[in-house]
């Protein structure tokens, strides 16, 4: 014997209070239409504390409606875009932590597999009774995936990126205040003497670019500066390339780099080319916290990752219980 009590079921829970299966269910369940003395709802209370009651989770799903699990879609990891490898991504699971805790819900990781075409397997678990709602996190302006799930009326609620849409009534998402930043990081380089800028730039069919995108363009305007823009990949290999190609072709005195990985890709480029990266201003539009970063950037934007995690969780929660019809949160970038 290890001292630990046997536990009970609610049959045995409703005899040994002497009342009914079904009362004491809505007791346990704290169902709000059910009115019953206080005296007696505590009686039952402590009786399942003697007891060592332990709720059947698959009856519980059924009294309640719902499922206690949400999901996590992410990008298929096939392709060689390693989720586990972004800090931001690892940044915002941290951010799920405690909202998840204190809620009672569970996390179900899925992968959104492009091959799989015909049926998505998060809509038959939405289907299936099995998944309250759905966070996304690594969606592109051109995916098209997730319309049947809109379509559906699955609560779902987009992390950072979103897809592009007609109308984007339907959509709900946490990101962060890129292009407010992206302009006011802009008009700052500019202040600081910059005139000729090479602003790289992820793909174009990401929303986080076209938002930075966006901010540049504006922070620019009327002013005496020019911009040079590449769209590449979010990868320091691939920006070490391309910074070849322009830095053989163009000459400029300010790099704004839509990643950390990017600039750093650039700055071994400028080095085998004989530059000095360290004599360019250079402005980092999105790092996170655990980022490897250059020693010399003009001006860091520091991403509130487990805030962003924290908003979208919660956020969603709202939309399952039905406490708001739609969630849109910019979280605040901060400027280093």
């Amino acid at each position: 014997m290890n001292g630990r009590k046997a536990s009970c079921s609610i049959r045995d829970l409703a005899r040994y209070v002497g009342l009914s299966t079904c009362t004491v269910s809505k007791v346990l369940n704290n169902r709000s239409d059910f009115k019953i003395q206080e005296e007696t709802r505590q009686r039952v209370l402590e009786a399942a504390r003697t007891l060592n009651y332990v709720p059947n989770v698959n009856a519980q799903r059924l009294f309640q409606k719902k499922s206690g699990i949400i999901g996590l879609l992410i990008p298929s990891q096939t392709d060689g875009d390693n989720a586990f490898a972004d800090n931001h991504f690892v940044n915002m699971l941290a951010g799920l932590e405690r909202p998840l805790l204190e809620s009672g819900y569970n996390l179900l990781l899925q992968f959104n597999d492009p091959e799989l075409k015909k049926e998505s397997r998060y809509l038959n678990l939405f289907r299936a009774g099995s998944l309250d709602g759905l966070l996304i996190w690594g969606a592109h302006r051109s995916d098209r995936c997730y319309e049947e799930l809109i379509a559906y009326g699955a609560p779902h609620l987009f992390i950072t990126s979103f897809p592009h849409r007609d109308s984007d009534e339907a959509i709900s998402f946490v990101t962060a205040d890129y292009r407010e930043n992206s302009e006011q990081m802009t008009r700052d380089l500019i202040a600081d003497g910059a005139r000729s800028i090479l602003y790289l730039a992820g793909p174009e069919e990401n929303s986080v670019v076209e938002l930075m995108t966006a901010g540049i363009e504006a922070g620019i305007r009327g002013t005496a500066a020019t911009l040079f823009t590449t769209h590449g990949l979010f990868s320091q290999n691939d920006t070490y390339r391309q910074v070849l190609r322009q830095a053989a072709s163009r000459e400029f005195d300010s790099i704004i780099s839509a990643s950390a990985l990017m600039a750093i890709g650039a700055s071994h480029a400028l080095r085998e080319l004989g530059m000095a990266p360290e004599s360019k201003r250079w402005v980092l539009l999105d790092s996170a916290s655990r980022t490897e970063v250059l020693p010399y950037p003009h001006r860091r934007a520091l991403m509130n990752d487990q805030r962003i995690g924290s908003e979208a969780i919660s956020g969603l929660i709202d939309l399952i219980e039905g406490r708001c019809a739609r969630v849109r949160k910019t979280v605040p970038i901060s400027i280093c």
